[in-house]
């Protein structure tokens, strides 16, 4: 009696065993969401408890350490982070891993090891745009401007949108191709008619390619879309002074004045040398009328 006692317990642990385990997949996938929820209403640590709770539940659920990776990054506890990402790779190395690593590589200056990792995770699914854009800010920001063209130009192919079409028009601004990076700018400003930044870098293109009336009315819809961007309001301080219209600089000028005194500073020197190459410029005129 004692032994079929005995057994029958043996049988009773082994069954409850077995549940459990093919219950943790379960389990962690809800934790997983669970997470996800928390992270979208930006409670980091409460996702990051989430997120745990999903691998202790499950080790080998590779989705669990990828997204406490990136909430270990958004903590900046970098370390933490980039030992989530090498477990999610070790479990099952896919592109996402990849890109979230080479993210943290990016964002902690170690360049040469997030292009490598960027790179892995574009060879790993070509079709994910993520990587692309991480990549192309790489070597933009490390103003690799061709490097970043192309990686952008293939990112394009996989999703047309107003971001990719900026940093291509910045790309060519950036290498000198002025007049190929209004098409981009203006594809940007047509995918997106409230991204101010396109606005302002699309005045500085015309402007250099002398066009100062449609500079002008660039940095006016900046200005339109953010009245309290300084930056749009010094450039068309500048921009009214090539027009002409002193009292429209020197408006503009006085509100960057009470806005942001040190760009104000940079500001009055900028236009005071316009206005005294402005000068010369009629001086020569007069000359030559004479």
């Amino acid at each position: 009696m004692r032994f079929r006692s005995f057994l029958g317990w043996t049988v009773f642990f082994a069954i409850i065993v077995v549940i459990a385990q093919s219950l943790s997949p379960a389990r962690a996938i809800y934790y997983l969401f669970q997470g996800k929820q928390r992270f979208r209403a930006q409670n980091y640590q409460a996702a990051l408890d989430s997120y745990k709770k999903s691998v202790e539940t499950n080790p080998g659920f590779a989705r669990g350490y990828v997204e406490l990776g990136g909430t270990y990054s958004i903590l900046h506890k970098y370390p933490e982070a980039e030992d989530a990402y090498k477990h999610a790779i070790a479990i099952q190395d896919d592109s996402c891993a990849r890109c979230g690593l080479g993210m943290l590589y990016r964002s902690t200056n170690r360049t040469t090891e997030a292009e490598a990792e960027l790179r892995k995770s574009i060879e790993l699914n070509s079709k994910d745009s993520c990587p692309y854009y991480q990549l192309g800010r790489l070597y933009y920001d490390t103003k690799q401007y061709a490097k970043a063209f192309d990686v952008f130009e293939q990112r394009n192919k996989l999703t047309h949108d107003a971001v990719t079409y900026h940093f291509l028009a910045n790309c060519n601004y950036r290498l000198g191709k002025v007049q190929e990076s209004l098409p981009f700018y203006e594809q940007a400003a047509s995918l997106s008619p409230d991204y101010e930044d396109v606005f302002i870098d699309q005045a500085r293109a015309y402007n250099d390619l002398g066009r100062v009336a449609e500079a002008a009315k660039a940095l006016e819809r900046a200005i339109e879309l953010n009245p309290e961007n300084v930056q749009a309001h010094a450039d068309l301080a500048v921009i009214r002074l090539l027009q002409d219209d002193r009292k429209g600089a020197l408006r503009e000028y006085q509100w960057v004045l009470n806005k942001d005194p040190k760009v104000a500073a940079e500001l009055k020197n900028g236009l005071e040398d316009l206005e005294r190459e402005a000068n010369t410029l009629r001086r020569k005129k007069a000359i030559k009328s004479d």
